[in-house]
């Protein structure tokens, strides 16, 4: 049975606005399926007659299988900041995979994990045996989504899984917990302080990352500073930049602003400015 999940959601561009005029529900996966999918999340908005507002977010390392009416599909790890513009009234649906829970599906495609970063998938290619697409589309995005209807569409989507015929192997339950340290253990600045927490050699670290993930050891931390950074930028008024350099691990101020940048499009400082008054 799925369950509500009540943690504040991080990579959210402008969050206060966003929690201000539109909904999130995010929810955990039943038990059988823990070790490939981290949640479920519903979008719904309401806009007035004539007006769209674009959401960006700062994607984590995972992929995701999203329901939209007329256009669903698998995305890979997005590298870039991802926006959609919304308007009238609607609703998304998504699965939001865990760092290496797409590995088994991608396998059984022929479909290496780096193939999908940056990459929109037709869902067929990973699922070709669920016939139930369509009905999804137009049933769910037109109606109130449950604890009830996301076991119905766990039903319909995971088969596989749940009856034994796709399994998940030990790479991918040591791999999703690697990932889960760099998020939550501060500490963990390099690939160096990942392989010696985990004792493993930098070479294979890199090798279950390319494999399992798509993307390097590396570019999850640097991905989970620049969501700190995010962070702190949107909720403090009053920021020592070259503090927050440091704490996040940056040679100096420069480099920081410079990854952020490249990301978000504006420099930290100029982010703030619109998103706090």
């Amino acid at each position: 049975m799925t369950t509500i999940k009540t943690d504040q959601p991080v990579g959210i561009v402008n969050s206060a606005y966003f929690h201000q005029h539109f909904s999130l529900q995010r929810f955990y996966p039943s038990s059988p399926l823990e070790a490939i999918v981290e949640h479920y999340w519903i979008v719904k908005w309401q806009l007035p007659d004539g007006e769209s507002y674009t959401q960006s977010v700062i994607p984590h390392p995972n992929t995701h299988l999203t329901f939209i009416e007329n256009a669903s599909h698998i995305q890979g790890i997005c590298q870039t900041k991802y926006s959609h513009k919304m308007t009238g009234k609607g609703q998304v649906l998504g699965i939001k995979f865990k760092p290496a829970g797409f590995y088994p599906f991608a396998y059984k495609a022929g479909v290496a994990m780096s193939a999908l970063v940056n990459q929109v998938e037709d869902i067929a290619k990973f699922f070709p045996t669920c016939s139930a697409l369509k009905q999804i589309e137009t049933t769910f995005l037109h109606s109130t989504i449950d604890e009830e209807r996301l076991s119905e569409l766990e039903s319909v989507m995971f088969t596989d899984v749940l009856s034994g015929q796709l399994s998940v192997n030990d790479k991918v339950n040591l791999v999703n917990p690697m990932v889960h340290r760099i998020e939550t253990n501060k500490s963990i600045m390099s690939v160096n302080d990942l392989c010696d927490f985990y004792q493993i050699d930098n070479r294979a670290l890199q090798r279950l990352f390319s494999q399992y993930v798509g993307v390097s050891a590396k570019w999850v931390i640097n991905r989970f500073r620049i969501h700190d950074a995010l962070t702190q930028v949107e909720n403090n008024k009053h920021v020592d930049w070259t503090k927050l350099a440091v704490d996040l691990d940056y040679y100096d101020q420069a480099h920081f602003i410079k990854d952020f940048k490249a990301l978000m499009g504006v420099t930290p400082k100029q982010h703030q400015n619109t998103v706090v008054n």
